[in-house]
């Protein structure tokens, strides 16, 4: 049996992730969230920011972001604006 190095199995994990449908995407980044402040950890919660306010119109955008080596964010918006839902967009690829 062989045996791969980490970064071969760093580019196997990214050919699976780019392969993957826009919701094992959401799931796939979603299973990350252990609320330790990480940078792992707040892409997931951001996605369940927007996922929240989304719903299904996530999964275009997080496979068109995977595909071009992006994450989505929530662009940022003046602070004397109060702001109760996000739409389409409002999202960025960062």
């Amino acid at each position: 049996m062989q045996r791969l190095g980490v970064s071969a199995v760093k580019l196997n994990l990214k050919y699976s992730i780019l392969r993957m449908t826009g919701k094992e995407l959401f799931e796939y980044y979603l299973s990350k969230r252990d609320f330790s402040s990480s940078e792992e950890d707040q892409y997931a919660q951001n996605l369940m920011t927007i996922w929240t306010n989304l719903r299904d119109e996530i999964y275009a955008l997080l496979e068109k972001a995977e595909s071009t080596g992006k994450r989505l964010g929530i662009r940022t918006f003046p602070s004397d604006l109060l702001i109760d839902e996000i739409n389409v967009s409002d999202i960025i690829f960062e």
